[in-house]
């Protein structure tokens, strides 16, 4: 499995409609196979944070993307992440 971290910036107004694209862009996400770990609001430049699992397959994050910025509302960033302890033993294997 796959982490992904996705940080939202908003480009423009958001549409009356927001709460319900959201619930449809976790609906999409699960027939994607990606399951939603937590959603955040933040201050900041980003006004979202959203950390999903889902396939090892980065088309699949494109397309969760791709959809979340259909509107022209958001922009998003899509960061691939792993826990610190599993980049502690990759780094370990590295040649000398």
């Amino acid at each position: 499995m796959a982490i992904y971290v996705f940080l939202g910036k908003r480009v423009s107004a958001a549409a009356p409609d927001a709460p319900r694209r959201s619930i449809s862009g976790r609906d999409y996400a699960e027939q994607l196979g990606i399951k939603v770990l937590g959603h955040y609001t933040t201050l900041g430049e980003y006004e979202v944070v959203t950390i999903c699992e889902g396939p090892d397959d980065p088309t699949v994050y494109f397309k969760i993307a791709a959809f979340g910025s259909a509107d022209g509302s958001m922009s998003w960033t899509a960061l691939p992440a792993m826990p610190y302890a599993d980049f502690t033993q990759l780094a370990a294997e590295l040649p000398a």
